[in-house]
């Protein structure tokens, strides 16, 4: 039976760590900061400046493919290669910060220093930074791009003058939360649900639905890949299938949709199920 690991919190010099090699190890711990800081600004200097040259550019396909990685070592002096022919996505994601890294150290006035191998720490810095990426995405999109749409509709405005105006004419708090959920803030959950979907049918929403849209089409435009899983599409086939924006589609196609819809066609759910897919349309949010 496994009987766990008990941790604690000590210094070095407890631990048995050699006094005249604490200093070496505070140098690299400075070192691996300061690198680790830069490849986060590099990583985000990327992400908004290469879809100015490549409007299809999608950040959330570099998660998984060891690109921080690929930053981290980009700041430092190169080290003896192995002789070992890189995979494609390795020489992809090196094209794409050397097209950007010289740029970067210019604006950030850095160069590259000699740090020796920096491999291994590379590596755990990438799972870090990648780990960082997704839990944000898991966490904020969806409270993001609820707050987006709030202030596309303006409740908070709205709301302040409601309570302004009735609270003049007398009424009471629970008359004015009354009437604000029923006039303000439950037409824009409808406006948030009807918004949930992958395919949206522009012609079956609300007014104000449709105008919400048509500024967060930007957002829908980036999930031009498809979603894996079918979990809770059912419903969405025979929509589609039935809806006038799809009339006239043959089953194949309308069975493409529904594989590259959102899990359980609800984008608030997908965007915690696959965060990575969603870091672009966040970036725009």
């Amino acid at each position: 039976m496994d009987e766990g690991v008990s941790v604690i919190k000590t210094s070095l010099k407890s631990v048995g760590w050699r006094e005249d090699r604490l200093q070496d190890l505070r140098d690299l711990v400075r070192r691996v900061h300061n690198i680790t800081t830069h490849t986060y600004q590099l990583a985000r200097w990327i992400f908004v400046n290469e879809p100015v040259d490549d409007p299809t550019f999608n950040p959330g396909t570099l998660l998984k493919t060891n690109f921080f990685k690929t930053v981290f070592l980009s700041l430092v002096q190169p080290q003896r290669r192995s002789g070992i022919k890189p995979k494609k996505q390795t020489k992809q994601n090196k094209d794409l910060v050397n097209k950007h890294v010289g740029a970067y150290m210019a604006a950030a006035n850095i160069g590259r220093p000699n740090y020796g191998a920096m491999s291994e720490i590379a590596g755990y810095v990438n799972t870090e930074i990648e780990k960082a990426y997704t839990e944000n995405v898991h966490l904020r999109f969806g409270e993001t791009l609820r707050h987006t749409i709030n202030v596309l509709l303006d409740t908070k405005k709205r709301a302040k003058e409601m309570d302004k105006k009735m609270s003049e004419k007398g009424k009471s708090k629970a008359e004015i939360r009354k009437a604000c959920s029923e006039s303000i803030w439950r037409p824009a959950k409808k406006v948030k649900n009807a918004l949930r979907s992958r395919y949206i049918d522009p012609n079956q929403l609300s007014p104000k639905a449709r105008w919400v849209y048509e500024q967060l089409k930007p957002v829908w435009a980036t999930y031009d890949d498809p979603i894996k899983g079918n979990k809770g599409k059912k419903g969405l086939r025979k929509r589609l299938l039935n809806s006038d924006h799809e009339k006239g589609s043959n089953r194949s196609n309308v069975d493409r949709m529904v594989d590259d819809a959102f899990a359980k066609d609800n984008i608030y759910y997908d965007a915690k199920a696959n965060p990575q897919r969603h870091l672009k349309a966040f970036y725009l949010l």
